[in-house]
C-alpha cells in the first residue's frame, strides 16, 4: 500500500505529544487505513530521553497497517540521523515522520525509509486550525 497522506486530526495529535514530550524525544507507530495515516500507536515501555527515542523489541507489536514512525527532535534538526535511517529501517513501514521545536504545523518533516524526503498530503487540510 502506497502511502499518501495523513488525516489532519492525527497530525495535531502528533504536534501536541511533541509539544508536551518535550524536551524529550517521542517515538510513535503510525497505522493507515487505504494508505491515509489515520491512527497513533504509542508503546509503552518505549524509552525516551532528550536525544533519543526507542521501542524495545519485546514489546513491538508486528501491524498488517504500520505506515512507519513518528519521532520529535527536541533540537528542532528535521532531517533524520543515520541512526533514525537504521531505526526506521529495523521499524519499517514506508513513511517516517519528524517533529521538531517549535513543535507547529511547519516543524515536520516526511521520509522514505532511507531518509530521502516523502511527498505527504495533509486530508482535511482546507480548515486548519493551529489549536486542531
Amino acid at each position: 500500500m502506497n502511502i499518501k497522506g495523513i488525516q489532519k486530526n492525527v497530525l495535531s495529535l502528533l504536534i501536541q505529544i511533541g509539544k508536551d514530550s518535550y524536551p524529550h524525544e517521542f517515538l510513535a507507530q503510525l497505522l493507515h487505513k487505504d494508505g491515509i495515516i489515520n491512527d497513533v500507536l504509542i508503546i509503552p515501555g518505549t524509552i525516551t530521553s532528550p536525544v533519543m527515542a526507542y521501542i524495545r523489541d519485546d514489546v513491538r507489536p508486528i501491524m498488517v497497517n504500520l505506515a512507519g514512525t513518528a519521532h520529535s527532535h527536541p533540537n528542532g534538526i528535521l532531517r533524520p540521523s543515520f541512526t533514525d535511517v537504521l531505526h526506521f529501517a529495523k521499524i519499517g513501514g514506508q513513511c517516517h515522520l519528524i517533529f521538531g521545536s517549535p513543535f507547529s504545523r511547519d516543524s515536520w518533516r516526511a521520509f522514505h525509509a532511507d531518509g530521502s524526503p516523502y511527498t505527504l498530503y495533509i486530508v482535511g487540510d482546507d480548515d486548519w486550525d493551529e489549536n486542531g
